[in-house]
């Protein structure tokens, strides 16, 4: 569905295909839907412990890679 946000999907991939590898970085190990599912809640829960909700700007310093990306998805959602 078009108006599915990223996470909606990563969630929906986790379901489906949970062990099927969702990404891949040069030099670490791959990450299937469910691990990285389970990364961005964790990560959504510590935004949020910290105070952090919708609407508030945050920076990403980080090399391209698997948790940008994740880190990503989290903060969009």
């Amino acid at each position: 569905m078009l108006t599915d946000t990223i996470f909606e999907l990563v969630a929906r991939n986790a379901e489906k295909h949970s062990d099927e590898i969702a990404i891949i970085g040069l030099s670490e190990q791959p990450i299937t839907y469910v691990m990285l599912e389970k990364q961005i809640l964790e990560t959504i829960t510590a935004l949020q412990r910290h105070g952090i909700g919708s609407g508030d700007c945050i920076a990403l310093v980080l090399p391209n890679g698997p948790m940008l990306a994740m880190a990503f998805i989290a903060i969009a959602s």
